[in-house]
């Protein structure tokens, strides 16, 4: 499970929910958060998935090339 915290934003303001999906670690890896808007959305899950991509890398034991991998 993955929770994001986005920087706190006016109490008044309206925070919508947004999903987004991408294959990743051999799945479907699915993001939930909310923002008061789509363009703060997308610019939270872009590192999001970048970072899970990154720990793909590093943690993968299916990946040849994976940091894990090497050491085993």
């Amino acid at each position: 499970m993955c929770v994001l915290a986005l920087p706190t934003v006016a109490a008044n303001a309206r925070l919508e929910r947004f999903e987004a999906t991408e294959p990743h670690m051999g799945s479907l890896f699915r993001i939930v958060l909310y923002a008061p808007d789509d363009a703060t959305a997308q610019a939270a899950f872009a590192p999001a998935f970048r970072r899970v991509a990154e720990l793909d890398g590093v943690l993968s034991d299916y990946n040849p090339g994976s940091e894990l991998s090497r050491v085993l």
